[in-house]
């Protein structure tokens, strides 16, 4: 790793103090400011390698990927089973939303579970000087992203196609979009919580009523107009 973000032993040597151990508990919202700007690559590269190196953990992580594609396709099946040829009326949409909130709600609660893992090495590389938080945060975000995109088009193709929806392509677009946009926003508040959080159990433990939260006030539910004047900010933010 240090290797691949070009940080030299000579390089280290000239920042005394900068060094800090895996084992130490470094708080991630300390002032960035405080820490030397200068990098021996630039962010766009820090980015690059960062983005290469937690893809390919996510990939081959068996606590990663395939616990997170596993019990979305699962409840993809379920909604799909469930929802079958109901018809067109009122009850239908609750298999669409059930469709996409389960999609979300799978990825948050990887991200929260996940992340917690690799808080004290990004901490410790960060203060080592090895990227910029700016690149890191990037390549997180561009990670969970991709994540959000190939699995919302397994689960959905899934759950659309054994409901029994049209086959018009704008409407299954339309859907895929919006289950997407919706778990693209669990996953990166996930990592927000995961990052903050120093345990899984405590992610998990703010990560739970967020995600209730999100489902109730995310405008699926309960529409806009029917919102109470004190949780419509809620709902704007």
């Amino acid at each position: 790793v240090d290797r691949r973000l070009g940080v030299r032993r000579d390089y280290i040597a000239k920042r005394p103090g900068r060094l800090a151990p895996l084992s130490a508990s470094v708080d991630l919202k300390h002032k960035i400011e405080d820490v030397d700007d200068s990098y021996p690559i630039g962010e766009f590269r820090q980015y690059t390698i960062l983005f290469r190196r937690l893809l390919y953990i996510f990939i081959v992580d068996e606590d990663q990927f395939p616990e997170t594609l596993a019990p979305a396709v699962v409840v993809a099946l379920i909604t799909g089973a469930a929802f079958r040829d109901f018809g067109g009326n009122f009850y239908l949409v609750a298999g669409v939303l059930n469709g996409i909130l389960g999609h979300g709600l799978i990825l948050l609660n990887g991200s929260v579970l996940n992340v917690p893992v690799e808080r004290e090495l990004i901490a410790r590389e960060f203060r080592n000087g090895a990227f910029s938080i700016r690149a890191y945060w990037a390549a997180r975000a561009s990670v969970v992203i991709i994540t959000a995109i190939f699995i919302g088009i397994v689960v959905v193709s899934i759950w659309y196609s054994l409901i029994g929806l049209t086959n018009r392509v704008s409407a299954f677009l339309h859907v895929l979009v919006s289950s997407i946009i919706h778990a693209c926003i669990f996953s990166v508040l996930g990592c927000i919580i995961g990052l903050l959080c120093k345990t899984n159990l405590a992610s998990a433990q703010i990560g739970e009523p967020l995600g209730t939260a999100m489902m109730c006030f995310n405008g699926q539910i309960i529409i806009r107009h029917f919102f109470k004047d004190y949780f419509k900010p809620i709902f704007y933010a």
